[in-house]
């Protein structure tokens, strides 16, 4: 492309323009007056440079003056106008060679040949120098370079913004995958640990419900038939069957913990003809005979009655 072509150019210029590519430079049209003219000139009080003025090259110098009566004086708004009032009068009887710019109240004072420079400490001059050396016209092709290379810059800027956006979305796809795989692993973990658990509780709650009936199947086998000897006596017990409250109202006995300690408190009674225990330690024991005939069921009661032969 030409504009590779055009850089060595634009390079070697610069050694000779420092300020020719700066945006804006010292003495540019593009560079405002007053004090934005002064801050272009004089980033520091000690800085100097060169630009192009009228074809001509001009020297700029912060913190300097020219010392010697003046040709003339006048105002001008920016560095680069009290410039062109030096270059105005370069082919003047009395030649221009210098100029003596104050930003603060637009002063410019032109000079001729001879004049002695000073240095300035309030910083309120710059001098500009007008020097032999014609400015070669090659701005428009300096131009045209920085133009294209601030294209190029700004698109490889865009590229490396758009590989890094890239990259952050590929990052942050894969972040999200992991944190997604991870979650749903431990879901399963976690669904299939409970699935577990849950199974053994309800083999456990089974089994145990099994042995329950077993033991109650076994416990309550022929209960109605079943008889036990207690000493030499002989009873039959009878479960979930109680006897008429009016045999049994006056021959309570408290706080018998289970139903054979009650049959045996009758069985070691010779006038006890049967006892029968509730499930709240209440034991009666019964002078009166009974028959079966005398029992009744009691369903959803914890009671047992034994008839002694």
């Amino acid at each position: 492309m030409m504009y590779k072509a055009i850089i060595p150019i634009v390079l070697g210029l610069s050694s000779f323009f420092p300020s020719a590519l700066a945006d804006p430079t010292c003495l540019s049209p593009s560079t405002p007056g007053g004090v934005a003219s002064k801050n272009a000139c004089c980033p520091s009080t000690s800085s100097q440079g060169e630009d192009p003025v009228d074809g001509t090259v001009y020297e700029y110098k912060c913190g300097a003056y020219a010392k010697k009566d003046y040709l003339s004086g006048g105002t001008a708004s920016s560095a680069l106008d009290c410039a062109r009032q030096c270059a105005a009068q370069a082919t003047a009887s009395q030649p221009c060679h210098a100029a003596n710019w104050g930003p603060d109240n637009n002063e410019c004072h032109l000079y001729g040949s001879g004049f002695g420079q000073r240095g300035d400490t309030s910083g309120d001059w710059i001098l500009l120098v007008r020097t032999d050396r014609a400015a070669q016209d090659c701005q428009d092709a300096i131009d045209q370079a920085v133009g294209v290379e601030k294209v190029d810059c700004q698109t490889k800027l865009n590229d490396k913004d758009l590989d890094k956006t890239k990259a952050v979305n590929a990052e942050k796809t894969a972040c999200t995958k992991q944190v997604n795989d991870e979650k749903s692993a431990c879901t399963k973990q976690v669904n299939d640990e409970k699935s577990a658990c849950t199974k053994q509780v309800n083999d456990e709650k089974s089994a145990c419900t099994k042995q329950v009936n077993d033991e109650k199947s076994a416990c309550t086998k022929d209960e109605n038939d079943r008889k036990s000897i207690l000493g030499r006596r002989h009873y039959t017990v009878y479960y979930d069957k109680q006897i008429d409250w009016i045999k049994i109202k006056n021959n309570l006995v408290e706080d018998i913990v289970s139903p054979h300690l009650c049959y045996e408190l009758c069985a070691l009674d010779s006038t006890c003809r049967h006892a029968y225990w509730q499930g709240n330690y209440h034991c009666y024991k019964i002078t009166e005979n009974i028959t079966t005939a005398d029992l009744r069921s009691a369903p959803g009661m914890t009671v047992q009655t034994a008839i002694f032969n």
